[in-house]
């Protein structure tokens, strides 16, 4: 058995992919929610994968943790172990560090004590979000302490802020280019290939026939020449699930995040890139198949003693269950609402007819 560990809220990464694209893997591979970690009792021998780890509270991250750690002593599978995740900032510093990476990333405090001095241009961020730049890049420092003190009077802690220093990758005929790749135990995946008029690119909102060319040149080459990179950027994360967006610059890769929780059937797709897209999501679903039980692995049986050391703290996992009852509910009485006008037509046409 697979365990996909996602924060409930953010479970459609997964469970789409399973209703959709990753239909022959329902069988062997099951999401399951930290909301829900304090009340288990049994968890079948396998791979256990933990997504979502930058956004888990302390509280989370300890349940997990442990966990974690109570698999691997059953002999189980473990893919990105909690405590051994490295976090956006320090994933970015070593990759600087590494030499991987040409731009660096720091605190605003070591910032503003002069301990250290970023190249302009630069933009903020926030280190636990996926949204990207909180504004356009700024090439002063005035410029930038405003954008930290609006940042600060929103409630933003200034120890969740980044100071991001700009990297200008390679364009292709004045286009900004995103390029991912998943990365499943040791499954190397290429997963696209994004065009965009915007430097923040999250979504393509250039689709031509030269980009779906580019887009299936880049997913076809095999060896592929930004492996050995991604695979070193993921060892360093502490990653061993989730994908790499990433830029090139003088052809060299250049990182910009992993996530651990990624986007693996997008909401909707252009229907040009289709046939460039389904022979991915086979091999993503390969790649969760292709990770075997390990031959010593055990179940685990969580006795009460779990179930008391972890559910009284966990007052939001404590609402899981009440959650997960009434969302059938909710969702009746929410179509239902919908349905109102349709009915009231119908009945108005029964009337004239019965009159």
């Amino acid at each position: 058995m697979i365990y996909n560990v996602v924060l409930y809220p953010f479970r459609d990464t997964i469970s789409r992919f399973l209703r959709t694209f990753g239909a022959p893997c329902r069988e062997k591979l099951r999401p399951l929610f930290y909301e829900e970690l304090p009340f288990l009792r049994e968890l079948q021998a396998g791979t256990v994968i933990f997504s979502d780890t930058e956004r888990l509270s302390p509280a989370q991250n300890q349940i997990a943790t442990e966990l974690a750690n109570r698999l691997e002593a059953a002999g189980n599978r473990v893919l990105n172990h909690p405590a051994r995740v490295l976090g956006r900032f320090d994933f970015l510093r070593a990759l600087h560090d590494a030499g991987i990476n040409s731009y660096n990333v720091f605190r605003v405090d070591e910032v503003r004590s002069g301990a250290a001095k970023p190249q302009f241009p630069v933009f903020l961020r926030r280190e636990n979000d996926h949204k990207g730049s909180m504004s356009q890049p700024v090439k002063t420092w005035a410029e930038l302490e405003t954008q930290i003190e609006n940042a600060l009077q929103k409630s933003i802690p200034v120890e969740d802020l980044m100071i991001v220093e700009l990297c200008e990758t390679d364009l292709q005929n004045g286009v900004f280019r995103k390029f991912s790749a998943f990365m499943i135990g040791e499954t190397f995946v290429p997963r696209h290939e994004l065009w965009s008029q915007n430097w923040i690119t999250k979504t393509p909102d250039i689709v031509s026939e030269a980009q779906i060319e580019s887009e299936k040149r880049f997913l076809e080459q095999n060896p592929h020449p930004h492996e050995e990179a991604v695979r070193r950027a993921f060892e360093i994360a502490g990653l061993s699930y989730g994908r790499i967006d990433y830029g090139l610059k003088n052809g060299r890769v250049e990182v910009w995040e992993i996530n651990s929780n990624p986007t693996i059937v997008p909401k909707r797709i252009s229907p040009s890139r289709l046939p460039t897209q389904k022979p991915i999501f086979a091999a993503i679903c390969n790649g969760f198949l292709g990770l075997e039980t390990p031959p010593n692995a055990q179940n685990l049986n969580f006795a009460n003693d779990w179930r008391k050391k972890w559910g009284v703290g966990a007052a939001k996992s404590a609402l899981f269950p009440f959650e997960r009852a009434t969302r059938r509910v909710r969702r009746h009485a929410i179509r239902s609402f919908v349905r109102i006008p349709a009915r009231l037509s119908w009945l108005k046409r029964k009337w004239k007819r019965a009159a």
